[in-house]
């Protein structure tokens, strides 16, 4: 029980990792934005979203 716990917690904490990396490059991919301005924008969504 406590094995499948640890599992399934560990298969989300993945999931949300590659969520977390996946989606903001897939949304700066799609708006096309230069490399300099999209790295300052995931560097202001990373500092919005562990900044509280």
């Amino acid at each position: 029980m406590l094995f499948f716990v640890f599992s399934v917690v560990l298969w989300l904490s993945v999931l949300a990792n590659q969520l977390l990396v996946i989606f903001p490059l897939k949304l700066l991919q799609a708006f096309a934005l230069p490399p300099m301005l999209g790295s300052l924008v995931l560097l202001g969504i990373f500092a919005w979203i562990f900044g509280d």
